[in-house]
């Protein structure tokens, strides 16, 4: 369950598992923030792999005006995420623009976690995130070759405490063949409250990240 990022003196305590959970406490539009696995663990060399977590969000006084995003990212070629104009990484995003809950995969080419700039490779608006109460179970996948990066999203609707990743089942892949991102040196999950008022909150638990060279 642990450890648990704050941004608030007293932010509701909700966790998934145990007694804490990873939390991103956004207060205010036009905040983002990212948090990924230490790059000493060599993600530069990976051609495959894979980012899992029990995924939850809480609105402070459902439903919030305004956009926000969320979810997990690869393929990163920086730590920083929250760079204005930097950064790149493919994305699965859950967000509410236009007041319509949608899961996407995004490619982001220069802008790091802000998802309302990222373009879309593949999207679903009839899935798991129109019902999200509970905890998701989430797990977004990349294939590295050499002419193109395949990007997959898996999901439990069913998940648990217990048995996070049990079921996961393909909702979305793409393909990218335009100048696709082969390299990485991080990987994890984001936030980005783009207009979104009031305070929301995304809980991360249990989370795994998997690769293999080959």
């Amino acid at each position: 369950g642990r450890p648990r990022i704050l941004t608030d003196p007293a932010p509701p305590s909700i966790p998934i598992v145990s007694t804490g959970s990873l939390q991103f406490h956004f207060l205010q539009a036009a905040t983002q923030g990212n948090l990924y696995l230490s790059t000493t663990q060599g993600w530069t060399s990976y051609r495959i792999g894979e980012v899992r977590s029990l995924v939850q969000v809480t609105e402070k006084t459902p439903p919030v005006s305004g956009v926000y995003g969320f979810g997990l990212y690869v393929l990163a070629n920086q730590t920083d995420m929250t760079t204005t104009s930097s950064g790149r990484c493919y994305m699965v995003v859950l967000d509410n623009l236009a007041g319509a809950r949608r899961l996407w995969i995004g490619k982001s080419p220069n802008c790091g976690t802000n998802f309302v700039a990222a373009s879309i490779l593949s999207m679903m608006t009839n899935g798991p995130w129109n019902t999200f109460p509970t905890p998701l179970g989430l797990s977004l996948q990349w294939h590295v070759s050499a002419t193109a990066t395949t990007i997959i999203v898996q999901a439990n609707t069913n998940a648990s405490a217990a048995d996070p990743f049990t079921g996961l089942t393909t909702l979305l892949s793409a393909t990218d063949t335009t100048s696709p991102l082969t390299s990485s040196v991080a990987a994890g999950m984001w936030g980005h409250n783009a207009t979104a008022t009031p305070e929301m909150h995304v809980f991360f638990d249990s989370s795994e990240w998997r690769q293999r060279f080959v």
